[in-house]
């Protein structure tokens, strides 16, 4: 990969784009390949509610758009060819079959169904719940947001 970028860079200038999703606000950063700051923008959208639960999915899109459109207009002279996104831990959306949000974003520290896996765990077993989803049970589990 990057061989690839500075293939890409030889005859025009190219930059590199880092958007990290958090609990709180998102960030985009774009560096160039020389690693020369070119945009740092940062939108907030609200702790989560009830506090460390959920999150509003609605204004997180609207800040990551709002961030990454003006990352990109302080960026043509180096357009951006590559992008990493970290984001809040383990969350999960629940969409319906026509792709439109359900509810609330919820996050890794959500502790409500804690009790349901407790429940799962006692009936099937911590070795069998792990080899059906791939992790160990607990409260940050998307399991538990499922219960």
């Amino acid at each position: 990969m990057r061989n690839r970028i500075v293939t890409l860079a030889r005859g025009n200038a190219v930059s590199l784009l880092g958007l990290d999703v958090g609990g709180n606000g998102c960030r985009a950063l774009v560096i160039s390949l020389q690693g020369v700051v070119l945009a740092n923008v940062g939108r907030g959208y609200g702790g989560a509610n009830p506090p460390g639960c959920e999150l509003e999915v609605r204004r997180i899109w609207t800040a990551v758009a709002d961030a990454l459109q003006e990352a990109a207009a302080r960026t043509t002279g180096d357009p951006i060819t590559a992008m990493a996104i970290s984001s809040v831990g383990e969350a999960i959306t629940p969409l319906g079959r026509d792709g439109v949000v359900l509810a609330s974003c919820l996050l890794d520290r959500d502790a409500r169904g804690r009790e349901e896996v407790a429940r799962l765990v006692k009936q099937l077993g911590p070795e069998h719940v792990h080899d059906i989803t791939g992790r160990a049970p607990g409260r940050s589990h998307t399991l538990a947001k499922l219960c």
